[in-house]
């Protein structure tokens, strides 16, 4: 398209096998001519010339170079003799007839465009329009194909958000189980069923693109998500080790639950962290009860969904490769008991919240947001709702020492929470292996190898663990009486997988 503008304005250009064409310019010279070139001077040629490439449409020069052009037919035959000679012309410019040669040198065309114009000029003056890039595709689309695309996708149901009207008042969204290659899957149907020969799939999702304004996903504002930042592992300290320093600001978010999220260890963790780093100010956010939509709520649902694929699992293992297959954005990090902390450290320092400066009960159950920063030492801040001013904490509440302020650093936070590995009581042991016989055989050893407690003796004491272990010999599995059979899994089960926990009944 560059190109093309660049020829039309007379300007240096490359052709499409990279060939660069100079620009017009100007080829005045004075000659001896029955005609009235020698009339035009030299500045007013030079008008002609620049007017002519401002135009910057091949039409509107086309236009020009067809109003100076007189075409007459043939006067003067000889003899009664055939004239080869279709048509003479006459060409005037500012008045003055002028021979082909001078104008075609003015204005920096070629033979061919000055007869191509000739050719569509009529002996009345009216010059045909040009045709080129205005014919139809031979390929095109019917309106019929495409109006069936476009009723097809009006099929599907949409909504409106609720919460973003004003944002997104002309976006509409659909099923978030629907993607564009199951609707084109769908239209596959329905063309089979009613004999239409469909379109292809670039072509419906072309219309999908251009036609409609469709969403799949929800909007963030009605999963309450009005917030900025996003930190996706939690209060992991690995993430917060791997900041950057220039990294002052520091934004959780969680749910309200109490057990995992809105409790003391959470504050007392972050009151450290906001101490022994880079950070300035760490905010903990707490999402609305009943719109606390997270992006880990969709991942733990995907991974759900596949599950139902994999009717077999066995042991750990099997989740790990179910995971890993949900989405090629997950990441499978499988944990030992060293990777497990102890917050021994924390309770050790910091005194647990109870009471505010009000001398009032701390409830934990009714704040929307905490705010710890570096220069409120072992103390916080706190929301009870959105819209009201901040309550601190004092700080005599939550330290336990003395006097002076420690140096707080992340290795006091290294210490692990298990010593040893951790056991399974006995009697768990016991009756897991009572389920040996609905596993495959290829997966008891697992089970037998699980770090248990030992038998209780009369008197309740914990005799020592077996050295052996008797493994119940290898039953004769029944297929059909599996809880659920293969020929179950759904056609687009990976073959690999399945085939892989199948193998496990070949003994």
């Amino acid at each position: 398209m560059q190109a093309k503008k660049a020829r039309t304005s007379g300007k240096e250009y490359k052709t499409n096998k990279t060939k660069t064409i100079k620009k017009r310019e100007i080829k005045f010279w004075e000659h001896n001519c029955r005609y009235d070139c020698m009339k035009i001077s030299e500045n007013d040629a030079l008008g002609i010339f620049t007017k002519f490439y401002e135009l910057q449409t091949y039409d509107l020069q086309t236009n020009y170079i067809g109003s100076c052009i007189k075409k007459f037919a043939p006067k003067r035959v000889k003899g009664g003799a055939h004239s080869h000679k279709e048509f003479v012309t006459r060409i005037l410019l500012m008045g003055f007839r002028v021979c082909k040669t001078f104008f075609l040198k003015l204005l920096g065309i070629t033979n061919r465009r000055f007869n191509t114009v000739c050719n569509k000029l009529s002996n009345e003056g009216f010059l045909q329009a040009d045709q080129r890039g205005k014919h139809p595709p031979s390929n095109k689309m019917s309106k019929q194909r495409r109006d069936d695309v476009i009723s097809h996708i009006k099929m599907f149901p949409r909504y409106k958000s609720h919460y973003s009207r004003l944002q997104n008042s002309a976006s509409r969204y659909l099923a978030t189980d629907l993607n564009i290659k199951k609707m084109y899957s769908l239209y596959l149907e329905c063309c089979s069923e009613l004999n239409k020969l469909p379109v292809k799939e670039t072509y419906y999702r072309h219309i999908f693109c251009t036609e409609f304004n469709l969403k799949f996903h929800k909007p963030h504002s009605d999963t309450c998500d009005w917030l900025n930042n996003l930190i996706k592992n939690g209060p992991s300290i690995e993430y917060i080790k791997q900041l950057p320093p220039e990294v002052k600001h520091l934004i959780a978010y969680s749910d309200s639950c109490g057990g995992q999220n809105k409790n003391k260890n959470i504050a007392k963790l972050f009151m450290y962290l906001v101490q022994c780093t880079n950070l300035e100010r760490i905010d903990h956010k707490f999402y609305e009860p009943g719109h606390s939509y997270m992006e880990c709520d969709r991942a733990f649902g995907q991974i759900e969904k596949r599950k139902k694929k994999y009717p077999h699992v066995f042991i750990p293992d099997h989740w790990v490769d179910i995971i890993k297959k949900t989405s090629k954005n997950f990441t499978v990090t499988c944990m030992s008991g060293d990777d497990f902390l102890s917050f021994q450290y924390l309770h050790d320092n910091i005194k647990d919240p109870k009471k505010d400066e009000e001398n009032k009960i701390f409830r934990w159950r009714q704040n929307v947001w905490f705010t710890y920063k570096k220069d409120d030492f072992l103390k916080f801040s706190f929301r009870i709702s959105r819209n009201e001013s901040w309550a601190p904490i004092y700080t005599e509440n939550c330290s336990k020492l003395k006097k002076g302020r420690p140096t707080f650093t992340l290795e006091n936070l290294n210490s692990k929470l298990y010593k040893n590995a951790l056991k399974i009581s006995y009697e768990k042991y016991e009756n897991l292996r009572t389920l040996l016989d609905y596993i495959p055989p290829c997966h008891h050893q697992f089970y037998v190898d699980l770090p248990h407690e030992g038998k209780k003796g009369k008197k309740g004491r914990k005799t020592a663990n077996p050295t052996e272990v008797d493994i119940p010999p290898t039953p004769e599995v029944d297929l059909d009486i599996l809880p659920t059979q293969a020929s179950e899994i759904e056609s687009d089960t990976d073959n690999n997988f399945t085939d892989l926990l199948d193998s496990d009944y070949d003994d």
